[in-house]
């Protein structure tokens, strides 16, 4: 019953995308350098998500839609895709690609220090089987991505109010006129 529910949200939230002038396709909501993200933009990425059944919170779209654009388009700028010249607003699945490998990057560019792995190590016994030797590499490795994966959603909180700077984003309001 909650997916029907969840299918019903996304369905009139499409409906009102579609249906309210304000919220036509082609409407402006946000630019910066090199990018625009427009109504579309936000109904693309929410049928993406409930077509995999996620729900995606009204209030959160706007925000959720360009800084997956912003982390796409960063992830081009660091050559992190050397395939690609340039995103294609169009290709959510694209962009989502881009999006992780965008955050693989800022959690291998997180510093773990020795003294964080260590204290973990001795903090969570029950999670290494030859707790009491000394720490081998593989070991402070895994510990390192539990710390990084902890940390995730401050880095990709930092990672996106440093790309609306970089980027220059403005929002749009309801006229369409841009700051």
């Amino acid at each position: 019953m909650g997916h029907f529910f969840r299918l019903l949200t996304v369905a009139l939230m499409l409906v009102i995308f579609i249906q309210v002038p304000a919220y036509s396709k082609e409407r402006l909501l946000a630019k910066g350098d090199g990018i625009e993200l427009t109504a579309g933009d936000v109904s693309r990425v929410i049928g993406h998500f409930a077509e995999m059944d996620i729900f995606v919170q009204q209030h959160a779209e706007l925000q959720g839609t360009l800084r997956l654009r912003l982390f796409a388009e960063e992830a081009l700028a660091l050559g992190l895709d050397s395939d690609l010249k340039e995103v294609d607003p169009m290709d959510v699945d694209q962009i989502m690609n881009l999006r992780n490998k965008y955050l693989k990057h800022i959690m291998e560019e997180f510093p773990v220090s020795a003294l964080v792995v260590e204290s973990y190590y001795h903090a969570h016994p029950e999670r290494f089987e030859h707790q009491g030797v000394p720490l081998d590499r593989d070991t402070r490795e895994q510990i390192s991505w539990i710390v990084r994966r902890a940390n995730l959603q401050k880095l990709q909180d930092k990672a996106y109010e440093k790309l609306l700077e970089k980027y220059d984003v403005v929002f749009c309001d309801a006229a369409g006129g841009c700051e």
